[in-house]
């Protein structure tokens, strides 16, 4: 805004007409795992749930509720969707709103923050940690051995 260049007419942009044009404009510059990520995370994830809104009004906490949403989501199979799989489409969604930005389509990027790790990777973290300190041998036990 500062520069000068947001355009708040151009936020009015959809979000699946942007996405679509974002893609196809970044095909060249990526590597086909990285564009074939993108383009599932954009198809599956990102469209169906946020393509009709416009740019300019999507704010971080639908993005925030979108992504928690994804993170508790079921597959088909009852299992959760990986936490790769979530970083992926958060990620899919952080640079197409970042070039937004430079575009001065969007004055911010709603999407730039951490994701908050869940319940089941804290648990698996304190159960890592655990093992390592059954591993820790004491100073007795070192001279002793």
């Amino acid at each position: 805004m500062r520069q000068g260049t947001f355009d708040p007419a151009r936020a009015a942009v959809i979000l699946k007409d942007y996405a679509t044009d974002w893609l196809q404009s970044r095909k060249s510059e990526l590597k086909r795992s990285t564009f074939t990520s993108y383009e599932y995370a954009l198809g599956h994830h990102i469209v169906p749930a946020l393509g009709k809104i416009e740019l300019g009004k999507l704010t971080r906490a639908a993005v925030r509720t979108f992504l928690g949403r994804k993170a508790e989501q079921k597959k088909a199979n009852n299992e959760t969707l990986s936490r790769d799989t979530v970083r992926i489409v958060k990620m899919t969604l952080h640079n197409l709103l970042e070039t937004a930005v430079e575009d001065g389509i969007i004055p911010s990027n709603v999407a730039h923050f951490k994701l908050a790790a869940n319940a089941n990777q804290r648990k698996a973290k304190g159960e890592k940690q655990a093992r390592i300190r059954q591993k820790i041998l004491t100073r007795e036990q070192l001279f002793l051995s």
